[in-house]
């Protein structure tokens, strides 16, 4: 009976000591993830706050581009532009790509132009070699990584479209991707093995112009 009670007490206190084991793995699960959370949403801000920073050193020159050479203006739109295009990006299979150009504007032109003091070569995309590619297997899940909250932007829309058609006939054949912002996807599908472009415009409530994010889509057989 004596051997008994001290077989269940062992029994009681390894019970206890895995359990307190467990407690104590899932607060540091707990505490890594809260850490990791708040570490993330430092590196927004900072992100945000940056790109804010050189807009406002952007528009101060182009309020005065009579009195400034084009190669400050360049050299501040690159600038805004290494700094913007952190602020949006594309996931697929765990990998993240960046838009391979961007653009900004008070308003939309032509439906789908950010034209500023730059023009918006969109449509001229793939007729260098500068520009970067997202490789995309068919069955692919693209997920949109952006700094902003889905519910901070007045407008959050993508169209997709063909480069050669384009270059041909503007923008009229472009299609918008439906874009679910509680998943985050994008219900893209490429329709051809060719290049695609696909490009996000963006607007900000609380900002007073539009920007234009432009992907290119490199297709690969399975």
């Amino acid at each position: 009976m004596k051997r008994n009670c001290e077989l269940i007490k062992i029994q009681v206190y390894s019970i206890t000591l895995v359990l307190v084991n467990l407690a104590s793995i899932s607060g540091n699960f707990a505490n890594a993830a809260e850490h990791a959370k708040k570490t993330a949403e430092s590196q927004r801000t900072d992100l945000l706050n940056m790109a804010k920073k050189r807009e406002r050193e952007f528009f101060k020159l182009a309020s005065d581009e009579n009195q400034i050479g084009l190669t400050a203006m360049n050299n501040s739109m690159k600038a805004l532009e290494e700094s913007e295009i952190k602020l949006l990006s594309l996931e697929i299979r765990g990998k993240r790509y960046a838009p391979t150009s961007f653009y900004l504007a008070p308003k939309i032109s032509n439906g789908f132009e950010c034209s500023m003091i730059f023009a918006d070569d969109t449509i001229h995309t793939c007729e260098g070699t500068s520009f970067t590619t997202v490789p995309m297997r068919s069955g692919d899940k693209i997920k949109v990584l952006s700094a902003w909250s889905f519910a901070d932007c007045e407008s959050f829309r993508f169209y997709s479209g063909n480069p050669g058609e384009m270059h041909n006939s503007g923008y009229k054949k472009v299609s918008e991707v439906r874009f679910d912002p509680k998943t985050g996807l994008l219900d893209y599908k490429f329709t051809t093995h060719n290049h695609e472009l696909l490009f996000a415009l963006i607007k900000v409530r609380s900002d007073a112009f539009f920007r234009k994010f432009v992907f290119v889509i490199s297709p690969e057989l399975n």
